[in-house]
């Protein structure tokens, strides 16, 4: 049986039978390519808030003046604003970040946190050569963060982790774009489709399987340990706990159901529990397409598809989705909008 190719974002052309024709017609978006447009949103699905997936909704600029220090007034010297940070712990904290690359320059211009505050897209490109779009965001993100006395669980999660995690939700073949771009945690948090457009996610149903992927981290609050990678006591599963399983979790399920010669087509494919159980269009058909079951075995869907965690959790009789369909807590409001003039717009 061939195997889906994990170096690809596109998906192959999947065998369905005659009487399949009708169902499958309405997953045949799943399989497409996105592509840049003057639309506003992403509406493949209306369910999560506002802001999330958005055009526009938090892209990688920002304003001209990223001036937090006047709330951080009151604090000791060894916290003091970022405003008054020195040179060098303004190297390091770059540094931290996973922006080393810019610390050369940076020590040649910045004479304090006061300066990188004050900066303009125009000044950042030409004294410290940030040029990447999600650099800058990366960037300011941060800075908001050292100014916000809210618990930043996401912030906790580094552009290393990020790597990581992409293994666990099956799409692995992002790796190098992600560790390129310093995708972290909080980047996640405020991902849009153009950001994923540049990072050269063009299938609709990776940028599926990452919108519920971020979903279920928001869910559990960017617990970095939340995933499920190995079978447990799973005699009064949730809805919850399978949203946790990676994709290495389904593959094995899989294999307990005597599907162990197709769970391989699951690799690189962006199938996790997330995805399964948070996204209504995904559901039996759409794995079976997946999985590359031939039309002479589609029988077997039938069989297996009541233990399927996606029957089991979209069935009219499972406990109510709704608490899975949108995050718990609602995401902190996004940056400001750049104003004309000032931050380059993502491309």
């Amino acid at each position: 049986m061939p195997q889906r190719s994990a170096d690809s974002d596109s998906t192959h052309t999947l065998p369905t039978s005659p009487e399949g024709k009708k169902k499958s017609k309405g997953i045949k978006a799943l399989f497409g390519k996105l592509r840049r447009s003057q639309s506003t949103s992403f509406n493949l699905d209306d369910n999560l808030p506002e802001g999330d997936f958005k055009r526009g909704g938090v892209r990688a600029t920002a304003g001209p003046r990223l001036g937090w220090s006047r709330d951080l007034q009151n604090r000791s010297e060894l916290d003091a604003p970022f405003a008054r940070w020195s040179r060098e712990q303004v190297c390091e904290w770059l540094q931290d970040q996973g922006l080393g690359l810019y610390v050369s320059l940076a020590r040649q211009w910045i004479s304090s946190g006061q300066t990188l505050l004050q900066a303009s897209q125009h000044d950042l490109e030409r004294e410290l050569g940030i040029k990447h779009p999600l650099h800058r965001k990366k960037l300011q993100l941060a800075l908001q963060a050292l100014g916000s006395e809210e618990e930043d669980g996401k912030g906790k999660l580094d552009y290393h982790w990020v790597t990581r995690w992409l293994d666990d939700i099956g799409l692995p073949q992002y790796k190098t774009q992600f560790d390129e771009a310093r995708v972290d945690g909080r980047m996640l948090h405020y991902m849009t489709v153009d950001d994923l457009l540049s990072l050269k996610v063009g299938s609709v149903l990776h940028h599926l399987s990452i919108k519920r992927a971020i979903q279920v981290l928001r869910l559990n609050n960017y617990e970095p340990n939340c995933l499920r990678r190995r079978p447990s006591d799973e005699s009064n599963i949730s809805p919850a706990e399978i949203s946790q399983w990676t994709n290495h979790r389904v593959m094995e399920w899989l294999r307990s159901v005597d599907l162990a010669e197709y769970a391989p087509n699951l690799r690189g494919s962006g199938v996790h529990g997330g995805l399964m159980v948070l996204e209504p269009r995904f559901n039996v058909e759409t794995m079976a397409l997946l999985l590359n079951i031939p039309p002479t075995r589609r029988c077997c869907v039938d069989t297996w598809a009541p233990t399927s965690p996606c029957w089991w959790a979209k069935r009219p009789s499972s406990p109510s989705r709704s608490a899975w369909s949108t995050p718990t807590t609602r995401s902190s409001q996004p940056p400001p909008r750049s104003s004309p003039g000032n931050w380059a717009s993502a491309p």
